[in-house]
């Protein structure tokens, strides 16, 4: 399975103000293409290695209080997921491309066949509703995840 690559960059505060438009307007009307641009936002500047302390909060990318940067990198991924796993819901195929690709990092890091079962599972159904979709890399991915069987 291909993953990103994440290049180190500090993330201007204009350029969030559009992902909280997205953000809202997701979470408000649950517009697909909201959605998606608010997970791809999270999804590309997640991860950088100048992720700061946060400033206030209800802030998305940066490190909480109570957070270590790992902490906070898992957090902002799994708002990431939120987000475009309810674009994919929209039948956004590149969204459900990237929600199977959070499944999937879950299943191999899974600690149980079970947790692992489920996370293949969840994985592999979304790499196929993005191929269907049109993605050619949800399709690539079609099969890169293996439910467990028992």
């Amino acid at each position: 399975m291909v993953l990103a690559v994440l290049l180190p960059a500090m993330v201007p505060a204009q350029a969030a103000e559009p992902y909280a438009a997205d953000a809202q307007a997701c979470d408000a009307a649950g517009s697909a293409e909201a959605c998606a641009r608010a997970g791809d936002f999270l999804w590309h500047h997640n991860g950088t290695k100048n992720l700061a302390r946060c400033l206030e909060s209800g802030e998305e990318l940066c490190v909480r209080p109570a957070e270590t940067r790992v902490t906070a990198i898992r957090r902002i991924d799994r708002a990431a997921y939120k987000f475009h796993d309810k674009a994919c819901a929209g039948d956004n195929a590149e969204s459900c491309n990237r929600a199977g690709v959070f499944h999937a990092v879950q299943y191999g890091g899974a600690g149980d066949e079970d947790t692992a079962a489920r996370e293949a599972r969840d994985a592999e159904l979304r790499f196929a509703k993005a191929c269907k979709l049109g993605s050619q890399e949800g399709c690539r991915n079609v099969g890169s995840t293996r439910p467990l069987k028992r």
